[in-house]
């Protein structure tokens, strides 16, 4: 009998274990496209108003959803300068275990990491759910910033994931996959200057003359 109490304790205690482990891992997702695009958030460097230690900005931007950025006080705010400027238009913010009502986003359009008044893209102040998905327009932008405006009880917000995507972009470049499948792109050769500029043209117009610049290494055709 105490061998079978001993077997059903060992078993209680692993499915807590799991349980447990299981509800402090975010949801990290994708668009809704099913173009699996790529997320600006993975190649740059987060900040915040502060931390808990070992929680640091940079969890919220490696890509697991089981280590996340914590706050050191009931709001704050999450940051994330992308490696360079970038067209994006879908946000997506997962909250770990508390839910805030109060939100806001805002898209360094100037490249000054001031997030101005007038970079605000969104704010909510009925926000319900652990995962803050936000399309927008394009935007041509440095970073990203989310702010926590209200608090919930005692609890420090727990960001696991904060991802910014264009969406129909699977590689980044900044072209949706179906302006790429309609651009051709022109190279001359003979010329031994780097590029300083690209020009592209939809497949749909018929080539004609090239259009050089003196000491540019590429051509287009209109």
């Amino acid at each position: 009998m105490r061998a079978i109490l001993r077997v059903a304790a060992f078993v209680c205690a692993r499915l807590m274990v799991l349980i447990v482990f299981q509800s402090l891992e975010a949801r990290a997702t994708k668009p809704d496209t099913g173009a699996n695009e790529y997320n600006h958030a993975l190649r740059g460097i987060a900040t915040a108003s502060g931390s808990n230690f070992p929680a640091l900005p940079n969890n919220a931007i490696d890509d697991n959803p089981a280590t996340y950025w914590q706050s050191s006080t009931t709001t704050g705010w999450l940051a994330v300068r992308f490696a360079s400027m970038v067209r994006v238009n879908e946000i997506h913010i997962h909250f770990l275990t508390t839910v805030y009502s109060r939100l806001s986003l805002y898209l360094d359009t100037s490249g000054n990491g001031a997030y101005e008044s007038g970079e605000k893209v969104w704010s909510t102040t009925s926000n319900t759910g652990l995962d803050v998905i936000r399309v927008t327009t394009t935007s041509y932008t440095l970073g990203m910033k989310v702010t926590i405006d209200a608090r919930n009880g005692n609890d420090k917000p727990k960001i696991a994931e904060f991802e910014a995507y264009l969406r129909y972009d699977t590689d980044g470049d900044g072209l949706t996959n179906d302006q790429e499948a309609t651009t051709y792109f022109y190279q001359q050769a003979d010329l031994e200057a780097p590029p300083s500029s690209l020009r592209t043209t939809p497949r749909t117009q018929p080539p004609s003359r090239p259009l050089c610049s003196p000491g540019r290494g590429f051509c287009s055709r209109h």
